[in-house]
């Protein structure tokens, strides 16, 4: 397991050290170029989103290096002995463990919500749009505000709340985990966690999907030259967060496909580290749709 061991925690460390500096990046960008707050307009509204998302991605990228890599690069070590298995004594329920894990949680579920936000209000946006402002720029706070707490909320009643399960992150299978309670149903995965990835994913699919049959429509459309630039700028906007939509359904699908195949193998447990791969390239996938495909970004 040494080698894998070294290879699995080499790879988590390059890609989440090209994100976190890829995130930065266009961070930096947008508040150098004033891009936040520049004038009341639904563009605007767009990176009040994209740099609430990019900085909780950027959060989950911290927490992956600070604690998941170096616990995965402790197993191969030869001097293990000399650290606990978990880096912190108690395992596996260990407080930082079970904080870190739980962070990480408030995290994913922050992306689950804010791509219900970010397609519908795209689909508000471009297709529902008839004028006037409605997503202005202290509306777009509240609703990042709302989505911040919902998560958090969610996060607390899936890691601390459910009679079962806990999902932690486990450095034995490079990835994440649900932890078992003897014969407990998982109400964390069945109540909460699976229909929400689902109805997200769902809710994604479909606003998309409308956007792209309405802008062919428009083909055939009468518009002023600037009504159909506005909806021309709206739709670049909605594909650069359906790319990212599209990262976290693999995420979440992997995680839960891959287990059957793998089962109780041992070997194999690496397999198990596809997923976090996903998740890490997901929490850059919308900083780097911003610089290839975003010119005021990319220009910055």
């Amino acid at each position: 397991m040494t080698q894998i061991s070294n290879i699995v925690g080499s790879t988590f460390t390059v890609v989440s050290v090209i994100g976190i500096i890829i995130n930065c990046l266009v961070l930096f960008a947008v508040l150098k170029g004033r891009l936040l707050f520049r004038r009341q307009n639904t563009s605007q509204s767009v990176y009040i989103l994209s740099v609430s998302s990019i900085a909780m991605d950027n959060f989950m990228l911290v927490i992956h290096v600070a604690y998941l890599i170096p616990s995965v690069f402790l197993q191969a070590n030869p001097l293990q002995f000399l650290f606990q298995s978990w880096l912190f004594p108690g395992g596996i329920d260990a407080p930082p463990v079970v904080i870190f894990s739980s962070l990480m949680m408030y995290c994913w579920y922050y992306t689950t919500f804010s791509h219900i936000l970010m397609s519908t209000t795209r689909l508000y946006a471009i297709v529902l749009w008839k004028g006037g402002s409605f997503l202005t720029n202290g509306i777009t706070l509240i609703l990042v505000s709302l989505v911040h707490i919902l998560s958090l909320g969610v996060a607390v009643t899936t890691q601390f709340i459910s009679p079962c399960c806990r999902e932690s992150l486990d450095y034995e299978v490079y990835s994440y985990v649900y932890q078992p309670k003897a014969d407990s149903p998982n109400y964390s995965n069945y109540v909460i966690d699976l229909p929400l990835n689902t109805f997200s994913s769902v809710c994604s699919i479909v606003c998309y999907v409308a956007i792209i049959i309405y802008m062919r429509s428009l083909r055939s459309s009468v518009l002023s030259d600037a009504a159909l630039k506005r909806r021309q700028q709206e739709f670049v906007y909605a594909m650069q967060f359906a790319a990212m939509a599209a990262f976290y359904i693999i995420s979440w699908l992997s995680f839960r496909i891959l287990p059957p195949f793998i089962a109780d193998d041992d070997q194999h447990d690496w397999i198990y580290g596809i997923t976090t791969l996903f998740v890490l390239f997901n929490a850059w996938s919308n900083s780097f749709v911003y610089l290839v495909n975003n010119a005021e970004v990319s220009k910055v």
